[in-house]
């Protein structure tokens, strides 16, 4: 055997090198201490630029919304008493697979769950369980989780999707705690005379050892291949053979997250630690792979008890990494995506639109009293200008427009409609526009972070192709999630009006529901304006991308939906066909008709437009739309109401 049939040997093992199955660990159930990380090496953890779901992003963004996805948390609770950071949990996940394996990190919404598996569930229905506590059950889950899968989605019980979505997450899980075990494998060469001759003193070695000298290992096979007989090729290309299968499986393990930016500015795609320097193992290429990165990974490992060392070695491969990164004009923005999520803007702007619903609460009882209508006012200003600060942040980071996700939207129509009230306050100071302010912002946020909590997916995710223009991105979709949030306004001084109705708020001030019904008409106007605008631009995106204005599809009927709606509901103001409790009526129906463009259609999952979809969302649409045929009924039995009180007042 010659040279030329080594080559060809080793080169066909390469090629199967992403096919080995993933391997799991030991399902013993230890009772080991969390480790304290230093506040520096969280630090520089969080600001290590990755590439995962198709972006450049901080690792502390990967691990706060995998472990959202995982535990419907962004923290975890230790059985010792800790609370940790997601890039706390990532990194005893990365480095002590063994301890992360004990966290209650998998939630469960019903313990029929765990019972199906033959597992001891615990005493809450709702619970979240260890990974060591699930293992036993491992080769049940994914057997039940095959047998679900091939059962389409829209017949799959509540239990079978629950099935589906702990084999995923446990998966994901196995994925991250074994992801570094290539600085962990250690190759025996006890009696194996080609690695002999490069170790002499060890009877096994680190994965990190023999890439150092493999490329002096490929050398020495070419220069004695000749000289070598029969049997020792054999037992040469066997240990080769042996080597290859445990570093293809280690490739595997390392997929997780891509680190390492490639040196051609045209390859989009960065790479594992250990796919970085898989060319060593190539005989057919004779150039040496930088093994820089691969090495500190290593090291990363063998200090991880050593806080100090530890720290030198992960501000090293951070520096370099970064400095790769901006080379290539990547991740430029890895510390201001930190700062963002760190800020908690969302949250905090969330908690004021509360204390400013609480404020308006207080002021109704007192409505003549100035300085609490300053204090509303004020407070809700200080709630949209964070949310504000917040959608900026979103798009320098992202260099995009506001609207890119349909979780963007929610956060776009949520400051649109507050700033529309205020606007509308400033122009019928009625105190309407400005009490329902704090109600929609509090609810447009609360509705965001479900939407986050539920999806568990990062919300600043890289745009599908039909999407990837930030030209019609801004003029088109902006424009018609403006009109959202005025269609939105509308419904709420709807129901204001009809509440107000049934409750006989101020049943004898006849202005107030005249003002009330002033607003709905011109929001409506705006609504029609936006929609309008927003819908032909739409088309006009859609001539240029697909090669025609209009087609059907389920998205440009929503959009037509709204546009027609407005247009009938100003027909008939001015044509005097509906009275005031009619366009609160058709206000109503407007809101209805936006939710079902806005999500509905997305849910349909057919369509050009059905990249937004989103689970589980179903349930909550449906039960709004009955809500609000609630309200609708209601606002018939006011119509009844009004004509028997007329009548009788004739008589």
């Amino acid at each position: 055997m010659n040279l030329l049939s080594v080559t060809s040997v080793l080169l066909s093992i390469l090629s199967f090198l992403n096919t080995t199955e993933l391997s799991t660990g030991n399902p013993q159930i230890l009772n080991l201490i969390s480790p304290q990380w230093d506040k520096e090496i969280i630090t520089l953890a969080e600001q290590l630029p990755i590439q995962t779901d198709g972006r450049i992003k901080p690792l502390s963004t990967h691990a706060r919304f995998l472990l959202l996805r995982l535990s419907g948390k962004t923290s975890i609770k230790t059985s010792d008493g800790k609370r940790l950071s997601p890039t706390e949990w990532f990194l005893n996940s990365l480095f002590y697979p063994n301890i992360a394996k004990q966290y209650p990190v998998f939630i469960v919404h019903d313990q029929s769950v765990i019972e199906n598996l033959g597992l001891q569930g615990h005493e809450k229905k709702r619970d979240r369980y260890a990974y060591n506590e699930i293992r036993p059950a491992r080769e049940e889950l994914m057997s039940q989780a095959q047998r679900y899968s091939q059962i389409p989605p829209a017949q799959r019980t509540h239990i079978q999707e629950q099935i589906l979505n702990l084999a995923d997450n446990f998966l994901t899980f196995e994925e991250i705690i074994g992801y570094l075990d290539f600085t962990r494998f250690r190759y025996p060469i006890e009696s194996n005379t080609l690695f002999t001759q490069f170790f002499p003193d060890k009877k096994e070695v680190l994965l990190s050892e023999i890439v150092e000298i493999f490329p002096e290992i490929k050398k020495k096979l070419k220069d004695i291949s000749q000289s070598m007989n029969e049997e020792q090729i054999k037992e040469s290309l066997t240990s080769i053979k042996q080597l290859l299968s445990e570093v293809s499986r280690l490739v595997h393990n390392a997929e997780h997250f891509t680190v390492i930016p490639p040196s051609e500015p045209s390859t989009k795609e960065w790479q594992s630690p250990l796919n970085a320097v898989i060319n060593v193992f190539d005989p057919s290429i004779e150039t040496v792979p930088d093994i820089s990165l691969f090495s500190l990974f290593n090291k990363l490992e063998q200090t991880k008890d050593n806080k100090e060392q530890f720290k030198k070695h992960l501000t090293q491969l951070v520096q370099e990494i970064t400095q790769k990164a901006n080379k290539r004009g990547e991740g430029g923005k890895i510390n201001l995506e930190v700062r963002y999520y760190k800020g908690n803007f969302l949250f905090y702007s969330q908690w004021i639109f509360f204390l400013a619903l609480i404020i308006t609460a207080i002021w109704w009882l007192f409505i003549n009293n100035k300085l609490l209508k300053f204090s509303v006012f004020s407070v809700n200003s200080v709630a949209v200008l964070l949310l504000i600060f917040a959608i900026t942040l979103r798009c320098i980071i992202r260099g995009r427009p506001p609207v890119t996700t349909l979780y963007e939207t929610i956060l776009f129509s949520t400051a649109t409609a507050v700033l529309l009230a205020f606007i509308i306050e400033r122009l019928m100071k009625d105190n309407i526009a400005l009490s329902l302010a704090s109600f929609l912002g509090l609810l447009g946020l609360f509705i965001a972070n479900r939407y986050e909590m539920k999806e568990g997916t990062d919300t600043m995710p890289s745009l599908v192709a039909v999407l990837d223009s930030n030209f019609w991105l801004t003029i088109h979709v902006t424009t018609i999630v403006i009109g959202y949030g005025a269609g939105l306004l509308a419904s709420a001084f709807g129901h204001v009006w009809i509440l107000g109705k049934l409750l006989r708020v101020k049943k004898n001030d006849k202005d107030f529901y005249k003002q009330l019904s002033r607003g709905i008409y011109g929001i409506i106007c705006f609504c029609f304006l936006f929609s309008f605008i927003g819908t032909v631009l739409g088309g006009i995106w859609a001539l240029e991308s697909w090669g025609r204005f209009w087609g059907w599809d389920p998205k440009e009927n929503g959009a037509l939906l709204i546009v027609l709606w407005c247009l009938i509901i100003i027909h008939a103001h001015l044509g005097r066909i509906i009275n005031r409790l009619g366009e609160a009526l058709g206000s109503i129906i407007l809101g209805v008709i936006v939710s079902f463009s806005w999500w509905g259609v997305n849910l349909l999952g057919v369509g050009l437009h059905s990249y937004g979809f989103t689970r589980g969302a179903w349930n909550s649409l449906l039960s709004f739309w009955i809500i609000e045929t609630l309200f609708l009924l209601s606002g018939i039995y006011i119509a009844l109401s009004e004509r028997k009180q007329n009548t009788n007042t004739i008589q």
